[in-house]
Formats: structure tokens, C-alpha cells, sequence
């Protein structure tokens, strides 16, 4: 065939390739292979096209062979060295561009792609010496002038990177990529307004540079300007929705704002983009933690560690995540992983030692905790677990002046002066205690709870105002805090109060003079002038003792004919009837707020009552082996479910003649009934609200607290509840007669 009909195959081949038909154009280029078996440029074109589709090894082998057809193609060295750089080989990519520029000396592109391959390879020096020559051969070669400005800004010589990039900019002033090059080289010596500026000059050029809008984003987040970043990462990803580093700024500056719902959409679609990368991977995790989804949390984190085993953020993320679901045997595997390649690792010893304090293994606690204080004296959190230690074990002067020593070291610490709350509280310093429990909120996990009133001012105890209540922490925290709500009803004009659905009910049925709101939707219809956490109320109207003498006797109020449906279910007419639970599920110290059902048989042996379950979760296992066991039925009531159905749950305790319960939602429950309530407590309580040494209880008048007399001993408070209840049940048989 002539030379025309070759020049024609190639021309069409290449002209499709330009018009961004890769496909078609190696279609063309595989058919004129096919005719001109040995020409080079054919070959040569091949291997662009294959490279264009980032099949590297395809592109290699046929710049390969139009080199052994013409062994002088410096060109397709050239080529072969650019695939080499993409697949990071850049040393072997080197030896190629030294090729190319042997076989021809004065070829500036082999110049400047073997200063690409040194730039990747951090040979700083040779790069630049590169670039130079490629400019000397061609005074206008702007990628040259312009990789020389990078290198300059990687190496943080940033007047020079600047000269560079205006040099590049003086042969083509409307190359938005130059001007983008310069705003990175502004943002990185943090001329901000400078880089927007040159940011403005891009979009106006092209509208389309979502690079340009990211970058400003970067540069307000710097400014403090935290709403004008969001419209520029928006404005981003409404370009390119794809685009990864617009949606993880998007995704982070949402996460700092508290908004972990939506910053988690972004972090997901990041993952949706690369599901192998490990940094979208763990902004992910971690944004799922700060959401509360920390199954999911782990699961995601998971991934990450699958890609990065020992990062120990990342796994720091994850033991978190265990702790807070009280699944304490897997977070101590975790910390044994990081100690496993930094043995001296205080802050996971540190773990380690809150990990065995939860469990309940003092001893193993303290260990640990010292052994953090060998490491860094001044590890503030160690002293206050050890602290926390001697309030457990009774140690009450001791755990004082601990509090009392790290305050003057630390007095503006949040977690510090936290702690000091649980103290002053439990020694009924309550002026002191609730002014230290407001900074709850800066530390974890209150400090990730977003408000749902934003835009209103605290209520600080003004008469005659419109307010809010919000729930905030558990049931229990939260229902004995409505113990509060009728003395603040008398105070404002209008009360609003934000609670649990669960509670929704019970809460009207007893106080319908008080507007009761169950969701976020019916709260942002209310209006109101002042807005406080429920938590916060204690601290206006219950700073003294004296203050209790107002507490509200059975504050809520189970529904009488569910009551009466419930004892004509369990057949309960005539009995003697005890309600019981004996765990905490959800508590970060659950192990010290729970005891065995087993245990319980000897309260109960031999005695003529009926037991009633008041323990929500999955306990049906439980409940028939302690009656294989010992003998003794415990009655479920199948028509509550007593984790959900709170109203059931009321009607059921209302039921009961008393309650006997470990500290959990079912005396809080029984005790704004006011129905009589046994409650079996360590040593010390972990829960302030308990106080120390107590029998009775400021809050719940009809409960009464049997202590542990010595740390771990529940014998004595078995002997000492099953000597009352005998009583108790003397005195009603003799009442009877």
C-alpha cells in the first residue's frame, strides 16, 4: 500500500484519539498494525492509547516495540519513562528519559518528565537541575517553568515558587492551571485573601474549576470563616458531585459544626468514590462515632485497619466505640494491639487500667494507672481514675485531696473540673458540684450532643418567661430530673419540657398543666424564650439540702385500669408481690451496677411472695435457670415490654407491694411512682445522685439504699435486705390477723 493510504489509517487514529475516542482510535491504530507490521509510530501511537487508558504494561510492551523497530525513537523513550513515573517506577523511568536524552540532547520534554520523576522521588535538587535544562533548550516552556515553581513550593520556598508560577503566567496569563498552581503556592504560605483573590481570577475564566472553589473553601476555614467555606465546598461538589477532596472538606467542616448526620452522607459517598482509601475510610468511622452509630463505626474502622493494621488513631476510634457499648473484653483486644508496637503507650494503658475499673477489678485498675504515672507524671487522667478508685473503694479523703491537687495543676481543665462535680456532689457540696457538672459539655461524648434550641438564651431562673426543658442523657438521668418540673411550672409562664417518648405519657397523666413534647419536630414548634438542658435545672433550685424539703412526692402516674388489667393477667390478687431487677445494661459501669439473679436466692428462699420481673433486656435464659437452680419463679409479664412500653412498666411496678433493684431505670421508674424501693448499692456508688453513706435518697423519698458495708461484700447486703424483708412480711401477715 502507498504512503498516502498509511498517512490516512494513522491521521484517522490520531484524530480520534484528539476528539477523546480512545476506543475507536485503537481500534483504527490495532487495524493499521495489522497492515504496517513494522512501523514505529504505529507502535508508538499504540502505546500512548493504552497508556491514555492507564493500562501501563500494554503501553510499555508497545513503546517497546517501535524502540526495537527504530532504536534511535528517543520519543518513545520518552513515552516509555512517563508510564514508568505513572506506575511509580521512577528510577526505572529515569533511565529512560537518560535514553532519550542521549540518543537526542537538545529534547526539553525528556528534561522536564525525568524532573517529574525525581520530584516524585523527592530528589529535589536533580529535579530542579532538570527543569532548568529543559528551559535553557526552550525559554518558553511553561509545564517546565511551572514544575520548577512546585518543586519550590514542596520545599516550602515559597518567593521563589511565586516567581516561577508569575514567570509560567507572563507567556500565558489565562492558564486557569498556572493560577491554580499559584493559589496552592499562596494557601501554602498562607496568604489566604491572596489565594482567593487568585482563585476569583480562575472561576472567572472558567466557572467550571471546581478545584478553585475547594481551594477557597480551604482559605476561609484558615480565615475563621467557617459559613463561607461551606458555600464554597457546596459549590464544588455541585460541579462535580464526584469530587472526593470537595466532599471530605465538606464532610469535615459539617462534622465540626455538629452536623454528623449529613457530614456522614459526604464521607460515604467518599467511600463510594475509592472504597480502598484509607483516609475516606476513617473520616468515615470516625463520623459514625460522633453520629452514635458505633456498630457501624466499627465495622467501617474495621475496613480501614484492613488497609492499615496498626494505625493507631484508627484503633483508638474503634476501643472508644467498644466502651461506650460496654463491650470491654474486645476493647482490651485492641489495646493490646497497639501496645503490641508501642509498648510505653500511656493513653492505652490508661485504657486499659478504665477498662479493668469498669469491670470492676480495682486492683488491676490501679496497676495500670500507675504504671501510666511512671511513664508521664504529669498524665492528668490517670490521677483522676486513681482518684476515681479511692471514691469507689470509700476512700473519700484521699480521693478529695487527689481532685483538690490536679485542680491546681490543671484548673482549666474541662475533664478535670468534670470529675471534681462527681465528688463535690456525692459530698453534698451542691452549689459547688452543679456549677462544675456544666462542663459535661465539653468533654466526651457530651460534647458531640447538638442542642436542639440554638437560637435562644439560657433560662437562669427568671420568673415569668415562656421555657423549654430538653432531655439530654439516659432515662434515668432524665426522670430524675422531672422530679423538678412542677416547682419550674410555678415559675414561668409557659413550660414546655422535651422528653423521652417512652415517658411522653406518664409525664401528661401526672403533670397536664405541662405542655410534654416527644420529637424534635413538635419541640421547633414551640415557642419560647428561654431554652435549659434538664440536666442544668438541679443547679437553679436545688443548691442546699434544705432545697429537697420541696421534692415531689410520685411525680408520675401509671394508668389505673392498666394497672388493674396487669394484676388481673398475673393473677396478683391476695399476693404479696416484689418487683426485681438486677442489671444495668447501658451504663459505662454496668458491672458495678449489676449483681446475679442467682445471687438473689438468698433474699428470697423460702419466703411467700411472688417475683416479678422488672428487668428490660434479653434475661428469659437467666430467669429459668435461677428457677432450675433454686426453685423460685420469677413471672414475666408477656403483654410489657419493659425496655419500651414505659407506661406498661409503671402499671407493672405499680402492681408490685415493693421493689428491689440495683441501681438502673427500674428504681428511677419506681421512685417517681413512689412506691417503696429496696435499692443494692456498691460501696460506693458510681452515680452521684446517691450521695455517700445515705440510706434514704434526697430525690426519691420512697426509696432505701442498702450499701455494700466493705467494697465487694453483697453478702451482708443480701442478709441485710432478706432480714427487713422478713420482717416486713411479719408485720403484714400479723396486720392481717
Amino acid at each position: 500500500m502507498s504512503q498516502v493510504t498509511k498517512d490516512i489509517l494513522i491521521n484517522k487514529a490520531i484524530s480520534l484519539f484528539n476528539e477523546g475516542s480512545v476506543k475507536k482510535s485503537l481500534k483504527e491504530a490495532l487495524v493499521a498494525k495489522k497492515k504496517y507490521p513494522n512501523e514505529p509510530f504505529i507502535y508508538n501511537l499504540l502505546g500512548v492509547l493504552y497508556a491514555k487508558m492507564e493500562s501501563y504494561s500494554d503501553s510499555i510492551k508497545y513503546y517497546s516495540k517501535a524502540i526495537k523497530l527504530n532504536p534511535k525513537y528517543f520519543e518513545a523513550y520518552n513515552n516509555i519513562g512517563v508510564a514508568y513515573t505513572s506506575c511509580k517506577k521512577n528510577n526505572k523511568a529515569v533511565e529512560f528519559f537518560n535514553k532519550a536524552i542521549e540518543i537526542n540532547p537538545s529534547y526539553a520534554e525528556a528534561y522536564n518528565n525525568r524532573g517529574n520523576a525525581f520530584k516524585e522521588n523527592r530528589e529535589f535538587a536533580l529535579a530542579l537541575e532538570s527543569y532548568k535544562k529543559a528551559v535553557q533548550i526552550n525559554p518558553s516552556f511553561i509545564d517546565a517553568i511551572s514544575n520548577t515553581g512546585i518543586v519550590y513550593d514542596i520545599m516550602n520556598k515559597f518567593i521563589k515558587a511565586e516567581m516561577y508560577f508569575t514567570q509560567a503566567l507572563s507567556l500565558n496569563p489565562t492558564n486557569t492551571a498556572l493560577l491554580y498552581n499559584l493559589s496552592n503556592c499562596l494557601y501554602n504560605s498562607k496568604d489566604y485573601k491572596r489565594a482567593i483573590d487568585v482563585c476569583r481570577n480562575i472561576i472567572d475564566l472558567d466557572p467550571s474549576f471546581y478545584y478553585a472553589y475547594n481551594r477557597m473553601g480551604m482559605c476561609c476555614i484558615k480565615l475563621g470563616i467557617e459559613d463561607e467555606a461551606k458555600k464554597f465546598f457546596e459549590k464544588s461538589i455541585d460541579i462535580n458531585p464526584d469530587y472526593a477532596e470537595g466532599l471530605t472538606n465538606y464532610g469535615l467542616i459539617l462534622q465540626k459544626g455538629r452536623n454528623y448526620v449529613l457530614a456522614s452522607a459526604q464521607f460515604e459517598k467518599v467511600v463510594s468514590i475509592n472504597s480502598n482509601s484509607f483516609e475516606a475510610l476513617a473520616n468515615l468511622a470516625k463520623a459514625y462515632f460522633d453520629e452514635g452509630r458505633l456498630s457501624k463505626s466499627i465495622e467501617i474502622a474495621k475496613r480501614g485497619l484492613s488497609l492499615k493494621q496498626l494505625d493507631i488513631p484508627l484503633l483508638r476510634n474503634v476501643i472508644a466505640s467498644y466502651l461506650l457499648l460496654n463491650m470491654f473484653d474486645e476493647a482490651l483486644v485492641e489495646c493490646k494491639r497497639i501496645l503490641s508496637v508501642d509498648k510505653n503507650n500511656a493513653d492505652t494503658i490508661n485504657l486499659i487500667g478504665t477498662i479493668f475499673e469498669k469491670k470492676g477489678h480495682y486492683d488491676q485498675a490501679k496497676k495500670h494507672f500507675l504504671r501510666v504515672l511512671e511513664l508521664d507524671s504529669n498524665f492528668v487522667l490517670a490521677k483522676l481514675n486513681i482518684a476515681n478508685l479511692y471514691l469507689l473503694e470509700g476512700n473519700i479523703d484521699d480521693a478529695y485531696k487527689v481532685y483538690t491537687d490536679i485542680e491546681k495543676e490543671k484548673s482549666d481543665d474541662p475533664e478535670v473540673l468534670y470529675r471534681r462535680s462527681a465528688i463535690a456532689l456525692k459530698l453534698e457540696n451542691l452549689k459547688e458540684g452543679w456549677k462544675y457538672y456544666e462542663y459535661r459539655w465539653k468533654i466526651m461524648p457530651q460534647n458531640k450532643v447538638i442542642w436542639p434550641i440554638q437560637d435562644k438564651p439560657l433560662w437562669a431562673g427568671e420568673k415569668g418567661k415562656r421555657v423549654v426543658l430538653w432531655r439530654e442523657q439516659g432515662i434515668g438521668d432524665e426522670t430524675i430530673c422531672l422530679s423538678l418540673v412542677p416547682e419550674v411550672g410555678e415559675m414561668c409562664d409557659t413550660l414546655s419540657v422535651y422528653v423521652d417518648p417512652r415517658l411522653q405519657a406518664l409525664c401528661k397523666r401526672a403533670m397536664p398543666e405541662i405542655n410534654f413534647v416527644k420529637d424534635i419536630e413538635e419541640l421547633q414548634r414551640v415557642e419560647c424564650e428561654h431554652h435549659l438542658p434538664l440536666g442544668s435545672v438541679p443547679g437553679l433550685i436545688r443548691n442546699d439540702i434544705c432545697d429537697f424539703d420541696r421534692t415531689v412526692k410520685g411525680y408520675f402516674k401509671a394508668d389505673p385500669q392498666r394497672v388493674e388489667e396487669l394484676r388481673n393477667e398475673l393473677k396478683l390478687e391476695g399476693k404479696t408481690v416484689i418487683g426485681i431487677s438486677w442489671k444495668s445494661f447501658k451504663s459505662l459501669t454496668q458491672e458495678q451496677k449489676s449483681v446475679r439473679l442467682r445471687d438473689m436466692e438468698q433474699i428470697f428462699s423460702g419466703l411467700d411472695v411472688v417475683l416479678i420481673n422488672l428487668q428490660y433486656g434479653n434475661v428469659d435464659v437467666e430467669i429459668r435457670e435461677f428457677k432450675e437452680a433454686t426453685g423460685i419463679n420469677v413471672v414475666q409479664c408477656n403483654s410489657v415490654d419493659n425496655r419500651e412500653d414505659l407506661d406498661g412498666l409503671a402499671a407493672l411496678i405499680e402492681a408490685c407491694d415493693l421493689v428491689i433493684s440495683t441501681s438502673n431505670v427500674t428504681i428511677h421508674m419506681a421512685g417517681a411512682l413512689a412506691k417503696e424501693t429496696w435499692v443494692i448499692l456498691p460501696r460506693v456508688s458510681v452515680n452521684f445522685w446517691w450521695l455517700i453513706e445515705r440510706k434514704d435518697s434526697i430525690w426519691y423519698p420512697s426509696l432505701t439504699f442498702y450499701r455494700q458495708p466493705t467494697l465487694e461484700d453483697w453478702e451482708s447486703v443480701y442478709l441485710s435486705i432478706r432480714k427487713d424483708l422478713l420482717s416486713k412480711l411479719y408485720k403484714k401477715k400479723s396486720s392481717i390477723r
